[in-house]
């Protein structure tokens, strides 16, 4: 019986977690499983009839952005989890310092209380610890890192603002950008955004662009060169960052060249980055950064990207957000 109950909360887990978007379909040999008038995931044994339950997760993407607004004095994060105590780290990203701009964390932390905390930009991060030129600029943006009270990364997100006091969030650029689709004449830029907004990605003289706002930017860049480095752009809200990518040689072409090959990034034991909530951050960018320097052609990674095995598909894809992260430029 034991036996029979584990197979039936392994088979209830695959579906709910498989059936947020759309019903899955069920194989003949399931001859238990199948969807109400309601679209209801429903398991029959003889006159019993058990019903799929939606799990409701205690962490997820959606609450780990932390629905970040201005203050007078800086910025202030809601995760929607009074029960979450813990640090923020946080510190300026200079996009313009370094190829691979990540944040210089602050020597001061937040403390999370009740799932709630303050950056104070004004009073704490002026004058000699003003290493992006906010005050001068009234532009910037901060990279932070979400930490349970024991310790355990949760989250790492970016959070731009405008300002001198009070301050503004403005749409920040929360995921990527990645370069996709590569031929010989094309690529795509892929980013996410906080919130709906066009952006604009810059090649050379040639500016291309969302044809709406929007959350989740593909924005094709065509009529380029086989096998050749380009320099490009992408601005979202008066913010600018800068990156390079490659085209595909000619169909035909006989030039050598290196690929990366890695797999099974799932969290690891010893604490800190090799556990970022799902993901061994910490050997991810290590490999990232080989690959950089060898200047591969593409990295091949088959998985297992994340720890996955989870009931709720935004705790998913808080993990698939922490595994992106580690690969981002």
């Amino acid at each position: 019986m034991f036996k029979f109950k584990l197979f039936l909360t392994f088979l209830l887990f695959s579906f709910v977690l498989n059936n947020h978007a759309v019903a899955q379909y069920i194989p003949q040999s399931y001859s238990g499983l199948k969807y109400d008038q309601n679209g209801k995931l429903v398991f029959t044994i003889g006159q019993q009839q058990l019903s799929a339950v939606e799990a409701k997760a205690a962490l997820g993407l959606s609450k780990m952005l932390g629905q970040p607004k201005g203050t007078e004095t800086g910025i202030a994060f809601d995760f929607g989890m009074p029960d979450l105590n813990g640090t923020l780290y946080y510190g300026f990203i200079h996009f313009r310092d370094s190829r691979h701009p990540l944040p210089v964390f602050f020597k001061r932390t937040g403390k999370i209380k009740n799932g709630r905390v303050k950056i104070d930009i004004k009073n704490k991060m002026s004058g000699k610890y003003d290493m992006i030129g906010w005050e001068e600029t009234g532009y910037g943006t901060i990279g932070y890192r979400v930490a349970n009270e024991k310790g355990q990364l949760l989250y790492e997100g970016k959070v731009a603002f405008k300002g001198t006091g009070p301050f503004e969030v403005l749409p920040t650029v929360i995921e990527g950008p990645f370069v996709n689709l590569v031929t010989p004449q094309s690529v795509v830029i892929s980013f996410v955004t906080s919130q709906p907004v066009q952006a604009t990605v810059t090649v050379g003289t040639r500016k291309f662009a969302d044809t709406n706002a929007t959350v989740r930017h593909e924005i094709p860049i065509t009529g380029l060169e086989a096998d050749r480095a380009y320099s490009y752009t992408v601005r979202v809200s008066g913010l600018e960052q800068s990156y390079s990518f490659k085209t595909a040689p000619a169909p035909g072409s006989r030039k050598p060249f290196t690929f990366a090959y890695a797999s099974d990034s799932r969290s690891g034991q010893g604490g800190g980055e090799r556990d970022i909530y799902g993901v061994n951050a910490y050997m991810v960018k290590k490999i990232m950064a080989m690959a950089a320097q060898q200047k591969v052609a593409f990295v091949q990674f088959t998985g297992d990207l994340i720890n996955g095995y989870r009931l709720s598909l935004d705790e998913i894809n808080l993990q698939y957000a922490n595994w992106k992260h580690a690969v981002e430029p």
